[in-house]
Formats: C-alpha cells, structure tokens, sequence
C-alpha cells in the first residue's frame, strides 16, 4: 500500500502541473504513447523532427529524445528505484554542444519520517538556477499541500478535495488565491454506458478564465470536447468552440468535429499498422491536408521484466 500510494501520488502531479501551473513531474508508460506491448522504442517523425521514446521491459519511459536537426536536441532522461522515479536529466544541445544553462537536473527523494512528503530538487547543470519543491500527500496518496522555494521567495500551492452528490471536485490554490478547478461526474448515455465527465476552469488573479469540459467513455476515449471563455457581462462561461470525435468499429480514431460559432471543419483520419500481435499504428494520414506521422516501432523480442531500470 505504501508504494502504491507513492505511485498514484506520482501520476496526481502529473496531472495536477501538466495544467501549466509549476514544474513538471511524471511517471509516463508505453500505454501514454497510444502503443501497446512490450515495446522497446518508438520514433515518431513529425514536421519539426522526430522524437525518440526508449521504455524499460517493464513498460516505463527512460528516455525522450526531440531531434530538430543533426546539431540540436533536447535528451531526457528517466531514472527510477523500486517504482519510484528518483532522478529527471534534461539535457539541451545547440551545435551539438551542451547547454548548461538550459539543461536541467530533477532530485527525488521520498520522506516518510513526517508523515509523506515527496522532496524535488531542480537544478541547472550551470548551477546559476535552483528550486526546491515538496509534496505533501494525503492519506489517500494525493497531493494537498506543494511547497516552493525559489532563491528568493517562497511559494505554497494547496490543494483541496471535495465529494458532493456523485461530483468530485479538485480546488487548487496558489499562495491563497484559486487558480483552477477540476470537477468530475457521470452519466448514462442512451446506450447504458458510463459516461466520464471532467469540467476544468482556469481563474486569472481569482478571477474566472477559460474553461474546458470533456466526455469519455468507459474505455477511456475522449468523445468530446467543449471550450469556454468567460463572460464578463453575462458573468457566465460561454461556449466558444466543440470537438466531436468518432471511432470506427474497431476503436480507431476515424473523423474530429470541429464547432466554431456557424462555421464547421471537419478532419478524417487514416491508419495504418504494423504485422506485429499488437497492432500498433506506424502511419497516421490526416485529410483533407493530406498530413502524415509516422512511426517507426521495435519491441522487447523476450518477456519483459518485472523490474524497473
């Protein structure tokens, strides 16, 4: 249970400063990437690049490579011990020469002695920039409590956590003042299936911002997405645009909607996968531009490990 509720807590922050609220802090596995199986490394080649994913036979990620050209990259890389993610290395290289100045180092230490805190220290591998973050967890393993410390401020984020009639909802705070909202419920759709629905709102100095509702099915695929900006006449999040997503019969992402005021767009998809037992897809063509990624896969040719690297 103890490392279980280190591993959720992990996967919280993700989600909780994947929002672009502070620095960020994951545990990424082959199922995050859309892949399936033991897969040992995905190139995807997209129009800037190519990005490079390498995975432990366990599944986790140790290492991402963003290449823009032969000269400049960005490498991360991914260290764990026990489950626990113990060590995050960006390393930034211009004219194929390091860049300590933009290259960064993550330091985890889990401390269980006051109660469970997760300490990350970050630091530039010109030493000029460092940061020092701890995560307090509740006795669910989630995070209600983060505490910054800059060179010179100190900063605290605080989390709450509410249930009211099947809603759940996630307030989050920064130094006193609300800067986001994440509310959670279900419904039943026609078909009888469950039906996820997640309501996120974004507040500017308390006040309300943005806001962005999605649906998902009860196998985790987005079916909708509605955007808002805030009103300040009407004092109401407005609706501003909707995407509408649709699979074909084997679960594949086949057309996006997209809902703008009277106008309408729409993008179909086209995939093509590999002859392995996974069937990962290694060709996605978008119409009507007629775009393509690609994607180049190998895998773990014998049973993965139970250990992580």
């Amino acid at each position: 249970m103890f490392r279980a509720n280190y591993i959720t807590a992990f996967l919280v922050v993700c989600f909780l400063f994947n929002e672009g609220q502070t620095q960020e802090l994951a545990i990424f596995k082959v199922s995050d990437f859309d892949l399936k199986g033991p897969v040992k490394m995905c190139t995807v080649v997209q129009s800037y690049g190519r990005e490079i994913f390498e995975f432990s036979p366990s599944g986790l990620l140790i290492k991402s490579t963003t290449k823009y050209n032969e000269s400049d990259s960005d490498i991360t890389l991914y260290k764990y011990s026990g489950g626990y993610l113990m060590e995050k290395r960006l390393e930034s290289y211009k004219d194929g020469v390091l860049d300590p100045s933009s290259s960064m180092v993550n330091l985890f230490e889990i401390d269980s002695s006051k109660g469970k805190v997760i300490k990350e220290k970050i630091i530039s591998l010109d030493k000029e920039f460092f940061e020092e973050q701890r995560y307090y967890l509740n006795e669910d393993g989630d995070v209600e409590r983060v505490v910054t410390s800059h060179q010179n401020a100190v900063d605290e984020t605080k989390i709450e956590y509410t249930q009211l009639k099947g809603e759940s909802t996630k307030s989050t705070f920064e130094n006193g003042i609300l800067i986001q909202t994440v509310r959670k419920s279900t419904k039943i759709n026609k078909n009888k299936e469950k039906i996820t629905i997640t309501l996120v709102k974004e507040f500017l100095d308390g006040k309300p911002s943005t806001a962005v509702e999605t649906e998902h099915d009860e196998k985790g695929k987005i079916l909708s997405k509605q955007l808002f900006l805030f009103d300040t006449g009407s004092k109401q999040f407005a609706p501003s645009e909707r995407l509408e997503f649709q699979y074909n019969a084997a679960g594949v992402l086949s057309k996006n909607i997209v809902h703008k005021g009277k106008a309408k767009s729409v993008k179909e998809y086209v995939f093509q996968f590999d002859d392995s037992p996974y069937k990962n897809w290694v060709k996605k063509i978008v119409a009507p531009e007629n775009t393509y990624v690609s994607r180049i896969i190998t895998y773990f040719q014998e049973d993965p490990a139970t250990e992580e690297n």
